[in-house]
């Protein structure tokens, strides 16, 4: 038949169209081959700025896997060759080598690894034994995968750069691979013609195809989660804002409330006074900020802006008052005192929504003020995140809608406020005044709710974040700080008891005391040897003795202070450890570490009294994991004796990480740099030094203490001290 007979003949031409692209193929893996490259060379997969980012990949990858790859390398070369020798004279076949080699390979690398882990426990604790057996196996299994990726990436470079230096050649190939793409292409087309009812293609999972399930799925993951953090944010700002109860004006008598009204207009008249008075120092306050005046970092700046906020939130909270009192000012009968109470409240609520538009608008574009203003202060009365509280109230729709409202009866009411003589005598000007100038600041207060739209579901995406992010570092830093990795001696404490005692006989209130424990995994991450600083506050005679048993900021803390703890020690010490700024014992701080120094500022006994005092307001306060010397409603150990001295001794913070801070050892360096200057600050009075190798501690001599500052964080094997 014809249709038949075309059949027949488009087949054999397939056939042999077939043979000779196999024989093509074929011909060019030849050439490949002899030029040292294959089809899956980056040379001949990519160009220009493609072809060197891919060797660029295979770079970082060797560079950045070698460290594991070493390791594994390292831990397994003795029973490696051990096992390859004796191979090789057991049996010479291929076969039987292989064999040889797993059945000597078994017992060695277990006597190996049993050896390993008796070694590694008689000197480290036994967990740290066990993670290592662990993981060597896959350490040893990467090392291998390791070492033939590094061969044959090496010698894929010098094939390819033979071949880049070589463009001709290079250029047929590359051309002979284009026209094969190109005849592909049409067998291809001329499958789907053939068999046009086979519409489902194979399906390849390629790299490029999971990296876009990968990203669409993380694209829904972050849409999810905006989702969330808008919804969060949008019905925060639509939910109750604050309330409180307001007075029964109903049932007040004329005369009553006349005389309630005559006491808070006066009260609201002060405090429009006080709020333009704070508003002028807060705007002095940011000005020095911004000009480098003040800082962040030192706690007379750092009072001054908790001062400015503590001020603002006070007047604001007897403008609130005011507000709900009167706001049932429509029960009122007379008309006089109706609209006095109106006037009352809602130029109370003028005020408010005025002075906190303008510390919203004045510090907004500053984050660094914005960051300061939100952190709590249980010493100054602070809630946290106390600035974005006055913001999110500013726009939040149902104050929005009560300030229109009343402003819109306010308008409607010049006739009647004009014939009741409540306009033009005080203290009523001041109100109109007030009222006038929250009316004008409507456009500023519109352009705000149209950026807080679009920019605070972003702040709160990026605060979540940054919460979850804090909360796994706080897991990070707690868990290096308390997993030993090593404890000789069973435990036994390297300062002895009656060395504790000699070292107490020389301390005085107000001493920094500086410590160290050894084989803690926290010490690989110290920037210097010293790990812990304190302040020695002293007995309660001590503190009687200094006038600090009737300082307020003391006598807080005064009852667990002078109680002693559980094994009957005496409280002396302030610290701050992860668990937040605490009262503890000379025993819990010192007589548990391995080195000890003391370092006895050089000021008057009235600056160590205040610099006490000050010490004790940061009772309470929680630890500090980014250690950021920014923020002080945390803070770390260091902290503590850098606020509490603050203005008394002069401390150089340094850059850790993006970070301004004060690593222990930088108290050290600090009296090195000034040892023997008269202006120095700080002298130390008695060095404890822990030796490892004798298991004891030993009092040293001020130089030693200063070579203490060429010695490691991390010492896993210590060496022989010199006397």
């Amino acid at each position: 038949l014809p249709v038949e007979g075309r059949g027949r003949a488009d087949t054999a031409r397939s056939a042999t169209g077939a043979t000779a692209m196999a024989e093509a193929i074929r011909e060019y893996r030849s050439h490949l081959a002899t030029a040292g490259l294959s089809s899956r060379s980056p040379v001949m997969r990519f160009r220009t700025w493609k072809l060197f980012l891919a060797l660029f990949v295979e770079a970082l990858w060797l560079g950045y896997w070698f460290p594991a790859a070493i390791l594994g390398t390292l831990f397994h070369i003795v029973p490696f060759v051990i096992t390859r020798a004796l191979a090789r004279k057991l049996q010479d076949g291929p076969t039987t080598t292989a064999l040889a080699r797993l059945g000597l390979g078994l017992p060695i690398y277990a006597l190996w690894y049993v050896g390993a882990w008796w070694a590694i426990g008689s000197y480290f604790l036994p967990w740290v034994a066990w993670t290592v057996v662990s993981l060597m196996p896959l350490a040893g299994i990467f090392a291998l995968t390791y070492a033939h990726r590094s061969r044959d990436i090496c010698r894929n470079w010098l094939q390819q750069m033979r071949a880049l230096m070589r463009p001709g050649p290079l250029r047929e190939l590359r051309e002979e691979q284009g026209n094969l793409r190109g005849k592909l292409r049409g067998f291809v087309a001329e499958y789907a013609r053939a068999f046009p009812s086979l519409d489902e293609k194979p399906q390849i999972i390629s790299w490029r195809r999971r990296v876009k399930v990968t990203l669409r799925w993380a694209a829904i993951a972050v849409a999810a989660a905006g989702i969330f953090v808008w919804q969060n944010w949008f019905f925060a700002s639509r939910g109750p804002g604050e309330q409180m109860s307001g007075l029964n004006l109903a049932a007040m008598s004329t005369n009553s409330l006349d005389a309630a009204l005559r006491a808070d207009e006066r009260t609201l008249h002060d405090l429009m006074s006080s709020v333009r008075e704070m508003e002028a120092r807060a705007a002095g306050l940011q000005a020095e900020f911004t000009s480098g005046r003040r800082n962040y970092y030192t706690q007379a700046d750092n009072d001054a802006i908790r001062q400015a906020m503590f001020s603002y939130l006070a007047c604001r909270t007897t403008l609130l008052g005011l507000v709900w009192k009167y706001q049932k000012h429509t029960e009122v009968s007379d008309e006089r005192l109706r609209w006095r109470a109106f006037l009352v409240s809602f130029a109370s609520a003028s005020a408010i929504s005025d002075s906190s538009l303008k510390l919203v608008t004045r510090f907004a574009p500053y984050p660094a003020a914005v960051r300061k203003l939100n952190e709590a202060d249980a010493a100054w009365g602070l809630p946290p995140g106390a600035f974005d509280m006055v913001r999110r109230n500013l726009v939040h729709s149902q104050t929005r809608e009560l300030m229109e409202q009343s402003l819109a009866m306010y308008r409607s009411a010049d006739a009647t406020l004009a014939r009741l003589d409540l306009v033009n005598p005080s203290p009523f000007d001041l109100f109109h005044e007030t009222i006038r100038r929250h009316a004008e600041s409507r456009n500023d207060l519109l352009s705000l709710l149209a950026e807080s739209r679009v920019a605070d579901p972003l702040k709160e995406a990026g605060r979540t974040t940054r919460g979850v992010t804090y909360r796994g570092q706080a897991f990070v830093s707690t868990w290096l700080g308390n997993t030993r990795f090593r404890q000789p001696r069973d435990g036994e404490l390297m300062i002895r008891p009656a060395q504790l005692s000699e070292f107490r006989a020389k301390l005085k209130p107000g001493d920094i005391l500086i410590e160290r424990q050894n084989w803690f995994l926290s010490r690989a991450f110290m920037p210097g040897y010293w790990a812990h600083a304190a302040i020695y506050v002293g007995t309660t005679n001590d503190l009687a003795r200094l006038g600090l048993d009737r300082d307020p900021r003391v006598l807080a803390h005064w009852k667990k202070y002078a109680a002693r703890n559980a094994e009957g020690h005496e409280h002396l010490v302030l610290e701050a450890v992860p668990q937040g700024v605490r009262i503890t014992t000379l025993e819990h701080c010192i007589g548990v570490a391995d080195s000890a120094a003391v370092l006895r500022p050089r000021i008057s006994e009235s600056e160590v009294r205040e610099s006490i005092a000050r010490a004790f307001t940061h009772l309470g306060k929680s630890y500090d994991f980014d250690f950021d010397f920014f923020s002080s409603d945390k803070i770390v150990c260091t902290e503590l004796v850098y606020r509490s001295y603050d203005g008394c001794l002069q401390f150089s913070l340094v850059d850790v990480m993006g970070r301004k801070t004060l690593p222990p050892t930088e108290l050290v360096r600090k009296f090195v740099a000034e040892r023997g200057r008269p202006q120095a600050q700080l002298e130390c009075v008695c060095f404890l030094d822990g030796d490892e190798l004798r298991g004891q501690a030993a009092f040293k001599n001020e130089e030693a203490f200063v070579n203490t500052l060429q010695r490691p964080g991390l010492m896993l094997f210590p060496v022989a001290k010199d006397n």
